[in-house]
């Protein structure tokens, strides 16, 4: 009976998770606005629950980031993406998701710059 009950508590973990689909994956340029020379590509491999997101966010061309674990949402239209790396510095990706493309803006308040961002993210439903 013990069994019995463990085995459909863990049922019931389970069934409460998440369901995170499968991968999407996105590409784009990204730009700052107080330096124009200062300027790179980015890519996200993504899942999605619902209106949340996560996965991993990859900038090439940043002296400050290269990429690291991301959380956000997608509500009306809306897509918000923050990435974390090197301790405290936190960028932040907002913007305007029409069902493939994006663009809108993003902020790393520890370096005080903010910038740019559009590309292709294809799959996420909105």
């Amino acid at each position: 009976m013990r069994r019995m009950i463990a085995l459909v508590g863990l049922v019931g973990i389970v069934a409460s998770a998440p369901a995170w689909a499968e991968e999407i994956v996105g590409s784009g340029t990204w730009q700052s606005v107080k330096a124009e020379a200062v300027r790179g590509k980015w890519t996200a491999i993504l899942t999605q629950s619902k209106d949340a997101l996560q996965g991993t966010l990859t900038l090439e061309g940043s002296n400050v980031f290269t990429g690291g674990p991301v959380q956000g949402t997608l509500a009306d239209g809306q897509i918000v993406l923050g990435v974390l790396q090197e301790g405290s510095k936190v960028a932040t990706f907002t913007g305007k998701y029409d069902g493939r493309r994006i663009a809108g803006e993003w902020s790393c308040p520890a370096v005080a710059d903010e910038g740019v961002w559009e590309g292709d993210l294809p799959g996420v439903t909105k």
